[in-house]
Parts: C-alpha cells; sequence; structure tokens
C-alpha cells in the first residue's frame, strides 16, 4: 500500500465515472470527504495535499455516484492517508476542531514544561557541583568551609538569577525572543505564538445578510441564500490567511461574487438544492458539495 505524506498529489483515474455524476474521496468519514465532478481529457481527477490532509488519516475510499445511469459503486483504493487529522467515522465538525485545540495547546504547554525542567535541572547541577567541592576540603578546614559555603551560595543565587535573566519570553509584539551569548542581549526569533490554540470563530447569518466582510480565522453560516457579495480581510500575520463559509441554494441558483484575486477550481459550479462548504487557504479556493 502507497502511503501519502504531507505535500503530496494524487491523480487518479475513478472507476466507472460517468460524466455528469459524482466522486466523493473520503478515510473513514464522508462527512469530511471531497467531492469532484469533473475529470481532465484523459479521465483523471487531481486531490491536492489539503484535499487528502482533511480526510483525515487512513486507506482512501471513494464513493461513485451517477444519477443519470444509477450505477454506484464504492471503492477501496491502495492509498494510505498520513495526515495529522484522526477522524472517526461519527466524528463531527465541533469535536475535531476541540481534538485540534487541545492537541496545540498540550504541545505549546510540553515545551514550556521542558524548558522550565532544562533551566532547574542546569541550576540544581550547579549547586551539586559547589557543595561537591566544599566537601572535598575537608573537616579541618572548618572555618574556611564556612568562608566558601556563603561565597557559594551567594555565588548560586547569582546564577539563578542570572538564568532567569535569561529565560526566553515572547514580547507585545507577540515574537519569542532568546538570550544571545555573544551579544549580551535579547534577539527576536521568528516563532510567533499568538493564536497557536488553532479555533475558529463561528458567525451565523440571516437570509438577507447577503454582503459580508469574512476576516481570517472565522466561518460563517448561510441557510438557503439569493446571493452572496463576499469580501476577504487578511489578519496580517506571519501565518497564512484561511476563510470559510457554508450556504444553501434553492431553486434557482444564487449568484457567488467573490475577490478577483482568489483562484477558483474548475470544478465549482453553483447548483440549485445544495449544500456548499467552501475553503480558503491564503487565495485558493476549495469546496465541497452535496445535494439537499
Amino acid at each position: 500500500m502507497e502511503h501519502l505524506y504531507k505535500g503530496s498529489e494524487l491523480r487518479i483515474k475513478p472507476q466507472g465515472f460517468v460524466e455528469g455524476g459524482q466522486v466523493t474521496f473520503f478515510t473513514v468519514n464522508p462527512r469530511f470527504g471531497t467531492i469532484l465532478t469533473a475529470t481532465d481529457d484523459e479521465g483523471y481527477m487531481f486531490l491536492s495535499w489539503p484535499h487528502l490532509q482533511y480526510m483525515g488519516k487512513g486507506v482512501l475510499n471513494y464513493k461513485v455516484n451517477n444519477p443519470t445511469t444509477g450505477l454506484d459503486r464504492l471503492i477501496t483504493t491502495e492509498y494510505f492517508i498520513d495526515s495529522d487529522l484522526e477522524v472517526s467515522d461519527t466524528e463531527t465538525l465541533g469535536n475535531v476542531s476541540d481534538r485540534i485545540e487541545n492537541t496545540v495547546s498540550g504541545k505549546l504547554t510540553e515545551k514550556i514544561d521542558a524548558g522550565i525542567e532544562k533551566v532547574t535541572r542546569s541550576a540544581q547541577e550547579q549547586v551539586d557541583s559547589a557543595s561537591s567541592k566544599i566537601q572535598e576540603l575537608g573537616t579541618n578546614l572548618t572555618d574556611r568551609i564556612t568562608s566558601l559555603g556563603a561565597g557559594v551560595d551567594t555565588k548560586i543565587g547569582e546564577i539563578q538569577a542570572d538564568l532567569v535573566n535569561r529565560c526566553p519570553y515572547v514580547s507585545s509584539d507577540y515574537y519569542v525572543y532568546n538570550y544571545d551569548k555573544t551579544t549580551g542581549s535579547f534577539k527576536k526569533t521568528d516563532l510567533y505564538v499568538k493564536g497557536l490554540d488553532g479555533r475558529v470563530k463561528e458567525v451565523r447569518h440571516q437570509p438577507t445578510d447577503t454582503t459580508v466582510t469574512i476576516n481570517s480565522g472565522e466561518f460563517h453560516v448561510w441557510e438557503e441564500v439569493g446571493s452572496l457579495n463576499i469580501t476577504l480581510q487578511p489578519a496580517n500575520t506571519p501565518y497564512l490567511d484561511e476563510y470559510g463559509f457554508i450556504f444553501k441554494t434553492g431553486r434557482t441558483v444564487p449568484r457567488i461574487s467573490l475577490p478577483s484575486n482568489i483562484k477558483l477550481p474548475r470544478t465549482f459550479i453553483i447548483l440549485p438544492n445544495h449544500t456548499y462548504l467552501v475553503t480558503i487557504l491564503g487565495t485558493t479556493l476549495e469546496f465541497g458539495s452535496q445535494s439537499l
């Protein structure tokens, strides 16, 4: 079985697909799958790494639905997706969001605890080394030992204070600063910690609320709409901007307006009586759809 790792792409020819149908690619839960409705001139469909990653870890399957012929198929492939996201067949979007939040928070806590443990261990080694040297002076040098002991205690206090003063810290600009021994000052690193909890803000709208600006890190929800005029507001951080929204269509196909710099897949066709889930990473749009 071939494993697909981060950055992989897949070009696959779905068995039994007929023009006018659709193919749902997934691992264990079709709700997190990717729906494609068109092939290239050779009959292949293309899946990028974001398509594969959001399906979750597991063996890649796909369902072929052919409304015109009524011939549907469920195929298990020879590909295994090594995604960092794991979902079950009963998973919901909220559960996955909470689990991502807990995972990221846990990793950040582990790094902080490891840093504290390292500093404490170094200080303890200094104490043990000083105590050992004092004991080597012998019992006949009591006065000298007492004097040296006081000096060592003072020195240990200076070392501990110096270690604390040289610990990495997060400044008001949300970047981590490390102590540079060569210059004797703190230096700004590339580690940016603001917004690492992974949470997405949900914003719900009335059907008449159709002209909206979506901020990076927000997910907007509509029921059935007649049109949508959407602009995107970047977060101006070192991280890739991400936007998301979901809407339903009725009997009449709505008009969807997006910024001109957004790259749309050629399969992004709005159909009546469907639900559309849209994600925009930077300027690239990906979507999934399901008939009502």
